[in-house]
């Protein structure tokens, strides 16, 4: 079962820097699973951590969790850092866990 717990900004900036704290030699690559340049520079500037592309695939198991950062809006205008006007920002962790 995947359980999705909301975020605030607060608690999304907070887990996403534990996430990169866990990536030492390579905190920016390990960190993330993003597809697109636009989309991780975004991501940076809202959770204030440095992100970069990753097109990499992942596995998830019992146990794991994932913060997910959903857009909700507009397209990412070409060299954005912030999201479009408009776009509502939702921060959720996804935890897999037993039924």
């Amino acid at each position: 079962a995947v359980e999705v717990i909301p975020l605030t900004v607060a608690e999304a900036q907070a887990l996403a820097a534990d996430v990169v704290a866990q990536y030492p030699a390579n905190a920016a690559q390990g960190a993330s699973c993003i597809a697109y340049p636009d989309t991780a520079a975004v991501l940076s500037t809202l959770l204030g951590v440095e992100l970069r592309i990753n097109r990499s695939h992942i596995k998830v198991g019992l146990g794991d969790s994932l913060l997910v950062v959903m857009l909700d809006g507009p397209k990412l205008l070409p060299f954005a850092t912030e999201p479009t006007p408009g776009t509502v920002v939702r921060y959720m962790e996804l935890c897999i866990c037993a039924r």
